[in-house]
């Protein structure tokens, strides 16, 4: 047996490279904001120099002093989770790391509850009752159950701590750390379904006193195979960790569309009134062509309930019918921290609504201009959004089991998070792209034409690719040059169609077309300096606006063929962001 890191995370305090992980084994632990959900006011980091005092139950080489010293903490009343996808058809080991940081806490103050996918695996933690003291490092352990129940595919594990004593506001919940591992299979494998012959509780809490041990005597190569054994051991002989109090009202495992479909719920239109209060005006967050956008919230009462967006097809809308099929059809099947989750959708009595992870930042359209214009971003995070937005592409065409195009990118479907954290949405004109046998008969033809699917036109003005509009063929090279639209939309702060004068008079202009005349260099007169955002004058390192209006550009070109992959945009979005920030380096350190 052996096991596979998915995740190791220090909640609360800083990235921890391998060469400061103060062990051999050389770990990357992770920040927490990327897989964080909370109230924004609800939860806040604390910080503490209280000497860690490791012990033969958790020793030195456990977790790093860094992830001990840092926490994230509740507010009173309140709670947070976490969440993070993890391939179906395995157990998961689920490794807790707990440690009391202030002296002031004693036995019985500070007491919360842990939960696992909304189920009860903590219902009175206690960190002083488990390590006997502030500054002694506790873990917990278990093992989740992803066999059962789910089709081959992604599934998010949310792990979540909810305050218990509602009046005290230092004696909040905390978690310090967190690390998830995938078991094996009998045969080593770690990447197919786990075919084991034997039923394990949902969770259980694992004896880990005897990995503790040997993890000292054995070296760092055997060290993943001998504790899998270990685990699946303790899995045998654990006590049954009962199931408990859910968290909320509503059970939410497992949700699913249909056979085919285990991402999603169908919930009643009467759940949705309720999430809505009756689709009140004051929780309208939103309207566009499929209809009107709320902010609901679904599964319990005040800080346990969940955050979503509820969109509401028009019924007038012969168009919506298929959008919402589609939608349901290619979300229900995806998950990737880049894509908008779907939650579930609701078909009764003439309504179509779908049910969305809430985007607290709205869209970068948003952003960058428009009647909800917010602050102007730094650039740094414009290129973060953008190499978000791109991984989100990049996994619809190369790395779902279909290749996916989406035929509609733009600003207005790239939501953010609390975080700004940008989401690809809306999939109702998406297609499945040509399979591999298309792909590998076309490479062997003699007329060497790109793989492609022949479809009816769609998509946005201003964003629509022009071989596409001739040919009726699309491919993926069409969401490529959507995505160049995108880039100069973020270089400019403009909408896709501008009005500017031409000879004294008036015209709309695709921006693609304006601002490539400004690229190119043999123009006299124009540059990019001249169509940049006026927020980013000054603040640009010249070689990273030159690297990321090059791949824009280089986006745009009008013959598919010719432009690059989403790979390639990521990876020059990569190279762009690094050049920035190595010129704020230097910029800092100059005397």
């Amino acid at each position: 047996m052996a096991l596979e890191t998915m995740y190791r995370v220090n909640v609360g305090g800083p990235f921890i490279s391998p060469d400061l992980d103060g062990s051999e084994m050389l770990r990357t632990w992770s920040t927490d904001e990327t897989y964080l959900r909370a109230y924004e006011d609800d939860i806040h980091i604390l910080q503490s120099n209280i000497g860690i005092k490791y012990s033969s139950e958790v020793p030195a080489y456990t977790a790093p002093v860094k992830v001990y010293t840092t926490t994230r903490a509740l507010y009173v009343d309140g709670n947070t989770s976490w969440s993070f996808p993890l391939d179906s058809g395995f157990y998961y080991l689920i490794r807790f790391h707990f440690c009391e940081i202030s002296k002031k806490i004693k036995l019985g103050e500070r007491v919360f509850k842990v939960y696992i996918n909304y189920q009860t695996a903590e219902d009175h933690a206690d960190v002083i009752e488990w390590s006997n003291g502030a500054g002694l490092p506790v873990r917990r352990d278990y093992v989740v159950d992803y066999v059962s129940g789910l089709s081959n595919g992604t599934w998010n594990l949310v792990v979540a701590i909810e305050n218990t004593n509602s009046e005290l506001d230092d004696h909040q919940g905390i978690l310090n750390g967190l690390e998830i591992f995938k078991i094996s299979d009998t045969n080593n494998n770690l990447a197919g379904a786990h075919p084991f012959g034997f039923e394990v509780d949902q969770y259980q809490n694992i004896p880990t006193f005897t990995a503790a041990r040997i993890f000292r005597r054995i070296g760092i190569t055997l060290m993943a195979i001998l504790f899998g054994v270990l685990v699946l051991t303790a899995v045998f002989h654990s006590i049954k960790l009962p199931v408990g109090q859910r968290w909320g009202k509503q059970s939410f495992l497992p949700w699913h569309c249909s056979s085919d479909h285990y991402y999603c719920r169908n919930f009643s239109l009467a759940e949705m009134k309720s999430a809505t209060n009756n689709f009140c005006q004051g929780f309208l967050i939103g309207s566009g062509g499929f209809g009107k956008v709320y902010k609901g919230y679904i599964g319990g009462a005040g800080y346990t309930a969940t955050t979503i967006a509820i969109k509401r097809a028009n019924p007038t809308s012969k168009q919506g019918l298929h959008e919402f099929q589609t939608e349901i059809t290619m979300l229900s099947k995806l998950r990737h921290h880049h894509l908008v989750s779907l939650i579930g959708y609701c078909k009764e009595d003439k309504e179509m609504i779908l049910l969305y992870d809430y985007m607290a930042q709205g869209t970068l359209r948003d952003h960058l201009y428009g009647k909800y214009q917010k602050p102007p971003l730094p650039w740094k995070q414009r290129i973060k959004i953008c190499i978000g937005a791109a991984r989100g592409l990049h996994y619809l065409h190369t790395g779902a089991n279909e290749k996916i195009i989406h035929r509609d990118v733009k600003s207005s479907n790239i939501l953010l998070d609390k975080n700004l954290v940008a989401k690809v949405s809306d999939f109702g004109l998406s297609k499945v792209g040509p399979d591999q046998n298309m792909i590998s008969a076309t490479a062997q033809s003699s007329n060497g034409e790109t793989p492609h699917v022949s479809t009816e036109v769609k998509g946005s003005f201003g964003y629509l690719d022009p071989e596409y509009y001739r040919r009726q063929k699309l491919t993926e090279k069409s969401d490529v040059y959507s995505f160049g639209v995108l880039l100069f939309e973020v270089v400019c702060a403009r909408p896709a169609v501008i009005s500017v004068v031409e000879n004294g008079e008036p015209e709309q202009v695709n921006l693609s077309e304006w601002a490539l005349e400004h690229c190119n260099p043999g123009q006299e007169g124009k540059a990019i300096d001249h169509i940049l955002d006026p927020s980013l004058w000054g603040k640009i390192n010249s070689e990273s606006l030159k690297t990321f209006t090059d791949i824009a550009r280089q986006c745009l070109t009008d013959t598919g063929s010719e432009r690059p992959s989403m790979g390639d945009v990521l990876w020059k979005l990569e190279l762009a962001l690094q050049q920035q920030e190595r010129a704020d380096q230097v910029e800092n350190y100059r005397p």
